[in-house]
């Protein structure tokens, strides 16, 4: 395995210094080298494209209510918890997030609710669409992107049903995603291999609260192109270590 070419995902950014899907979220990652910032994309009421990753704010704000149902003002004036010790994190646009990682790192977007049109408009604004993949929720929103937005790789997630080399070799011929992503708790080396063999890519969503240098070691013993990961900084380090 080439380490050095090992691609690492922040998750929500490196949330683990700064509230997650925020721009300082995204600053932290970009200072530990992450290679790409996950966000996720949603809308507001007034059509505003917002970085929310649950349907609703109140998990991660200061407030209560879904996001379609509030405007971007509205949640302007809310304030990402948890709190910092001095200043205030407020949710951030796509714009803010694109403005902030244009010419430092790639966005990992995650698609939720949003118009590709509108998507693809503010990712050209600020010249980021060559430097993002998307990440696909439902077939719908698959069959939009290709069509308005070729050149940007897609990812879509391995059904739990593909657990052999033939039903993946099923799966690719009605799938041309460029890359594979997903629980890599399924994952063999000979599915990782064949996807290789067909040119696609497979990264792993390894974060969670356990998340440790063991899952890292058996994440890279299959040979997989990318981690994402909810420790940027942690997994950057130990990569470094086992590459010298």
């Amino acid at each position: 395995m080439d380490l050095q070419a090992q691609t690492i995902i922040a998750h929500r950014g490196n949330h683990v210094r700064s509230p997650e899907n925020s721009v300082e979220s995204l600053a932290e990652a970009i200072r530990v080298g992450s290679h790409y910032v996950e966000i996720d994309l949603r809308t507001t009421r007034d059509g505003e494209l917002v970085i929310m990753h649950d349907a609703t704010v109140d998990r991660t704000t200061d407030g209560k209510g879904a996001v379609r149902n509030l405007t971007m003002s509205q949640i302007r004036s809310l304030k990402l918890q948890p709190a910092p010790p001095s200043g205030t994190h407020r949710v951030p646009m796509l714009a803010d997030i694109l403005q902030h990682a244009r010419g430092k790192t790639r966005i990992y977007l995650d698609f939720k609710d949003a118009d590709v049109a509108q998507t693809l408009k503010v990712l050209k604004q600020f010249r980021m669409d060559t430097a993002v993949v998307v990440y696909i929720n439902h077939s719908s929103q698959f069959v939009s992107w290709r069509q308005q937005a070729p050149h940007i790789p897609l990812i879509v997630s391995l059904p739990d049903s593909v657990n052999s080399v033939a039903k993946l070799e099923q799966f690719l011929n009605v799938c041309d995603a460029e890359i594979l992503d997903g629980d890599w708790a399924g994952y063999t080396r000979e599915l990782v291999q064949f996807a290789h063999q067909r040119h696609r890519k497979i990264w792993a969503d390894i974060q969670s609260q356990s998340e440790n240098q063991s899952d890292w070691d058996k994440a890279l013993a299959l040979d997989l192109d990318g981690l994402q990961t909810d420790h940027p900084e942690g997994l950057r380090q130990y990569l470094l270590i086992r590459k010298n």
